[in-house]
């Protein structure tokens, strides 16, 4: 990626003049914010591109505090909106811990979630409007301030999860929330199997809890018990009885409460979970994630210093594995979850076949990151 050249357009009409001119030249643009994971999204193309980034779009538009709203330019980082959104008891529900120097044009374009997904789901829920250069260099702008007037919600929905191959996202409208009055991790520990976890996490579910998160997660240590992590969200008087409810549910774990909820994500993203290239993920769905604690008590074994983190919320789960073991795990996976029809990491998901009519009709040339690994290299029709 260093070798590539990278176009720092300042205002939406230079970055209509720049995709212009690609299509005149018949060279593919990159949409990128800071840089931190296009790399990662790149298969080996001979054709020519250019990065061209958003990191000269970092304004608020509109913030309408009447309405929750709030207009976003997508090179404005997570953590630079919630900074602002503070001062008025207004927040995204994205988890600035793991987020927070990521650009809103690419949470957007990966449809990404925070901790607290259980409550609040993916981004894509949060998301009012859209404004977006197209493949022909035209700015277009769907959407509108509040959910009754989203006319072209749909497909503001759809293109936020195209990772940057419909057209390139100039700036956002997002729905806000107001801050929620308490936040407090209960962490349960000494759990002897992950269906011991389940189980409580089933239990701890049903019971209509103030819950914004649920995760189930094993550290990367050989004969290490597995956890389960509750986070509650709500008025304060409800969180600390819920609390209190869910301890004595509990009380023959070992148990951590963490009245600082922020501060145990940070260190949970920072120093427990494992950096994005040594991760393989299981994408099971929210519905097939609760059926696969007999897969996993068969993957990972107490004597195994295998890291695993089921995202109950998301229905990801997340490997640590060492590198020499990481083949044999993937195989595992794949032989194991035959008859759950799950989708891994490793593997180029299918195309979406509205996704696919779309690309063809905004993007017949392919303009819009053409080496993308969603694409694959191959062609659409």
């Amino acid at each position: 990626m260093d070798t590539l050249e990278k176009l720092k357009p300042q205002t939406p009409a230079d970055l209509c003049q720049i995709i212009r001119e690609a299509r005149s030249h018949h060279y593919g643009v990159i949409p990128c914010g800071r840089g931190h994971l296009v790399e990662q999204l790149m298969v080996p193309t001979s054709r020519p591109v250019k990065l061209v980034s958003s990191e000269k779009f970092t304004r608020i538009i509109d913030l309408d505090v009447k309405n929750l709203s709030v207009k976003a330019e997508a090179g404005m980082t997570l953590a630079e909106l919630d900074e602002i959104l503070k001062s008025y008891n207004l927040f995204l529900p994205l988890t600035v811990e793991s987020h927070g120097h990521r650009t809103l044009g690419g949470l957007v374009a990966e449809d990404a979630a925070g901790y607290e997904s259980h409550l609040y789901d993916t981004v894509q829920n949060h998301i009012l409007g859209l404004d977006f250069v197209t493949p022909y260099g035209t700015l277009v702008k769907t959407g509108g301030k509040t959910v009754k007037n989203v006319s072209g919600y749909d497909f503001t929905r759809l293109f936020a999860r195209s990772f940057g191959t419909l057209g390139f996202i100039t700036a956002i409208t997002f729905k806000l929330r107001p801050q929620l009055e308490k936040r407090t991790v209960l962490l349960i520990d000494g759990l002897s199997t992950v269906q011991d976890a389940y189980r409580l996490a089933k239990e701890i579910k049903a019971g209509k809890y103030s819950l914004t998160a649920l995760r189930i997660f094993r550290p990367g240590e050989a004969g290490a018990p597995w956890k389960l992590v509750v986070n509650l969200g709500g008025f304060a008087e409800t969180v600390t009885r819920h609390l209190s409810t869910l301890q004595n549910l509990c009380a023959s774990y070992q148990q951590h409460v963490w009245e600082d909820s922020q501060g145990f994500w940070r260190r949970y993203y920072q120093e427990i979970m494992p950096s994005q290239p040594d991760r393989i993920t299981i994408r099971a769905g929210k519905g097939q994630v609760w059926k696969l604690a007999d897969l996993l008590s068969q993957v990972v074994r107490l004597e195994q210093n295998y890291f695993c983190d089921i995202d109950l919320g998301m229905g990801d789960v997340h490997f640590g594995a060492p590198a020499k073991f990481r083949l044999e795990l993937q195989q595992q996976l794949v032989t194991l979850g035959r008859e759950l029809a799950l989708s891994y990491s490793w593997e180029t998901p299918p195309l979406d076949p509205l996704y696919r009519k779309l690309k063809a009709a905004l993007d017949p040339d392919r303009i819009m990151f053409p080496c993308h690994a969603w694409l694959g290299g191959g062609e659409l029709d």
